[in-house]
């Protein structure tokens, strides 16, 4: 049986491995690509945005961007939640500046039109200079935003023509389902961070658990249980990934024992769910992080983490489910900022240009939860709504990409 390395050439790895088993670093620093990712990813697909707790009530808010697009997601007086597009429909200005409160109605600072909840135009000063071209309010109202829910989760597309969401996420959810179904659930704790660097490598993060090593209580909590290694990842179509539950070793690092769980959860407890391509669902016994990614530029990504814990619990749960998730995952936790340290660094030495191709190379051996399967199918993904492989994003014209692309193709697992 032939090597799958028919030769060592350091940091080229064109033409010695299979083009799924490596990505240049071009994806990376690519203003290009970054560009081409807004449209082609960001534009088409469903992205996650915020959760059903953080607008309780009639007119609480929320805004956010999609793909640097402005977006406003409102609850109306029924109880609905809508998706608009932030923009005054006369002159383009920003309707609602605040990221987040509550409001009846909708005023522009510019020109002073308002809207109703439900996007529609309800005054504009001095209309009658309107009404000599043709135009009146009914013309006049916010733009929509197709918006839907899952478990409490919003999501929007810019994409009029996208699949519906519950055919875009398929079954991933499915190992988190029975967690977030039996009781009602808020949001207890939300930061955000600006990484110098990419925002595929913060995605890898998530995917790749071979970086377990990199944690130091991980080392401890993590590589001490019977199954952590053995777990397997789980490939679902549209480039969605989860992982087998698995048990952290917490007594072992005289941490005690995680007894304080999520509905469904046994002690010690942990699940993940990656939908593709920005939204990270990460469980932890007593609490649950949401990432939820946005590009800035090619080497600046903003990350936003909410914590999720059950709605109405007694204070004494709340407070310890608060300290539990700060010990991780809060802004001075353990594990974030070594997450954040790790691709500042991937990233200072990719902006050199010394190093073509970055490995994605590992199978199962006797570690599945260590593959970088996960890492090649958000990869497949990716090149599929890119047009182009993630290993040669710039080689041969499109005859050749597209050559690349079907030879490097799988199917989802």
């Amino acid at each position: 049986m032939e090597p799958i390395v028919k030769e060592q050439v350091w940091g080229d790895w064109s033409g010695r491995l299979d083009p799924e088993r490596y990505l240049h670093n071009d994806i990376y620093l690519s203003r290009e690509i970054l560009e081409d990712e807004r449209q082609r990813i960001f534009h088409r697909v469903w992205i996650f945005c915020a959760h059903e707790s953080e607008m309780a009530g009639p007119g609480s808010y929320v805004t956010t961007t999609v793909a640097g697009t402005p977006i406003l997601l409102i609850r109306g007086e029924e109880g609905e939640i809508r998706a608009f597009l932030n923009i005054c429909p006369h002159r383009g200005a920003m309707m609602v500046r605040r990221p987040a409160g509550e409001a009846r109605s909708l005023t522009c600072l510019f020109h002073r039109w308002s809207f109703s909840t439900a996007g529609e135009c309800l005054s504009v000063p001095q209309p009658a200079g309107f009404e000599e071209v043709g135009l009146d309010r009914s013309q006049f109202g916010l733009r929509p935003v197709r918006v839907a829910t899952k478990l409490g989760f919003i999501f929007v597309t810019l994409n009029d023509e996208a699949d519906p969401l519950e055919d875009y996420l398929g079954d991933v959810l499915e190992t988190v389902e029975d967690v977030l179904t039996p009781q009602p659930m808020e949001v207890f704790h939300y930061h955000r961070i600006v990484i110098p660097s990419n925002w595929k490598l913060w995605a890898a993060t998530n995917l790749e658990l071979y970086h377990v090593w990199l944690h130091s209580l991980n080392r401890a909590t993590s590589l001490q249980a019977q199954n952590w290694l053995q777990r397997r990842p789980l490939c679902y179509p549209n480039g969605h990934t989860a992982f087998e539950p698995a048990r952290h070793e917490y007594a072992k690092r005289k941490l005690g024992t995680r007894d304080l769980t999520l509905p469904n959860l046994g002690p010690n407890e942990a699940r993940l769910a990656h939908v593709f391509p920005d939204f990270l669902i990460n469980i932890r016994s007593s609490s649950m992080r949401l990432d939820r990614v946005t590009p800035l530029d090619p080497d600046r990504v903003m990350v936003e983490f909410r914590g999720l814990a059950l709605k109405g619990e007694p204070e004494s749960d709340r407070k310890r489910r608060i300290k539990e998730y700060n010990e991780f995952w809060g802004p001075f936790g353990r594990n974030l900022p070594e997450d954040a340290i790790a691709i500042v660094e991937q990233m200072k030495a990719m902006r050199a240009g010394a190093l073509k191709h970055s490995l994605c190379a590992r199978e199962d051996g006797d570690t599945p939860a260590t593959s970088d399967e996960p890492m090649r199918h958000f990869h497949r993904e990716w090149s599929r709504l890119m047009g182009r492989p993630a290993s040669e994003p710039f080689v041969g014209g499109r005859e050749e990409t597209e050559r690349l692309l079907s030879a490097t193709a799988g199917a989802a697992i």
